[in-house]
């Protein structure tokens, strides 16, 4: 799957080991590397949902976007891209989906 990151400060906190034990912590971040790295690995969005981390549509204002458990209350937002690089509108065909674009890890409590 094709991974990009909603913006540079993302995708170079993402690219260092160090920044991310930095701006997440060590569990936190070790926890991130490992879900990106599933990304990585599987073509579609179906084959993610057989790996850990509980991946899942979110609701209300953040519809149309996909989480996977981090720790605690957190999650790795991102959103689904079609063939085009434009954002999917739900619902979301999870076996044609082949590239996401990463928003963040947020807190949900």
């Amino acid at each position: 799957m094709r991974v990009i990151f909603a913006n540079q400060r993302l995708r170079d906190t993402c690219a260092s080991d160090k920044a991310m034990v930095r701006e997440y912590g060590a569990a936190r971040a070790r926890k991130i590397q490992v879900r990106l790295q599933h990304l990585q690995v599987v073509e579609t969005l179906a084959e993610l949902r057989q790996l850990p981390g509980r991946p899942h549509e979110l609701t209300g204002d953040l519809k149309g976007s996909i989480a996977v458990c981090l720790d605690g209350p957190y999650r790795l937002v991102m959103r689904p891209l079609d063939a085009e690089d434009s954002v999917v509108v739900p619902p979301i065909d999870w076996g044609s989906v082949k590239a996401v674009v990463i928003d963040g890890v947020y807190d949900y409590h």
